[in-house]
């Protein structure tokens, strides 16, 4: 697998224990090479195959973040990494928000009510997901825990206020492959439901603002990074 030109894999190695998942990235272009070794910043943000690692890096220690066990590179003959790699845990018996919701929609509610909480943690903690769509979340199956993946698009310690990153949160949440879910009404139900049992202190109308700005827009990553 570290030998693949394949972008991007994960792979699992459950025959270890405890089992593990095995990620690599690939690096194609020289510049690509060049900014991950030297860790220059393009748009405010690492180079992509090593602003995953460094964000769970930074973020390790918290319940919602998968455990790194080991992690590198393989440099080319210029000394440059070609691929990056890590090693973390295998979180095997997990569903991502997506696949919960579609196959048990009794428990959808309690899912999603789990994921925003674990959003919430994490924003509190100073991460902050600029792709919280719901195929990064992982899920155990009881609803006790839940995980944060696909952390390379992500910003830590961001100065917005907590209104405006729970705003764009649930907005884009939304936009992004939720709508054909769930109805926008059920869902502004369940935003309002929300609000008032997690987070009842922040400020509801600077709150909708943003929320409202990402339910009607779609932002691209460049803007998302730059808005925070």
């Amino acid at each position: 697998m570290l030998d693949s030109e394949e972008p991007k894999l994960t792979n699992s190695m459950a025959s270890y224990n405890p089992p593990l998942l095995l990620k690599t990235n690939t690096l194609k272009y020289f510049s690509q090479k060049v900014r991950a070794r030297f860790g220059i910043q393009r748009h405010g943000r690492f180079e992509w195959a090593t602003a995953e690692l460094d964000t769970a890096l930074r973020m390790q220690g918290k319940p919602y973040i998968p455990e790194i066990y080991a992690y590198g590179w393989r440099v080319d003959g210029f000394g440059l990494p070609e691929q990056t790699f890590s090693v973390t845990e295998n979180l095997s018996n997990t569903v991502t928000l997506e696949e919960c919701i579609l196959q048990r929609p009794e428990r959808a509610t309690d899912a999603m009510k789990l994921a925003f909480d674990t959003l919430l943690t994490a924003m509190k903690d100073g991460l902050l997901h600029l792709d919280p769509w719901a195929g990064n979340f992982l899920l155990c199956p009881d609803l006790t825990q839940c995980w944060l993946i696909d952390l390379e698009f992500s910003k830590i310690n961001s100065p917005a206020p907590l209104e405006q990153q729970l705003g764009f949160s649930f907005g884009f949440f939304f936009r992004n492959k939720f709508e054909k879910q769930w109805s926008r009404e059920r869902y502004l139900s369940f935003v309002d439901g929300w609000l008032t049992a997690s987070a009842p202190e922040i400020s509801f109308e600077e709150f909708q603002d943003h929320f409202r700005f990402y339910l009607d827009n779609h932002v691209k990553r460049k803007k998302r990074f730059a808005a925070f």
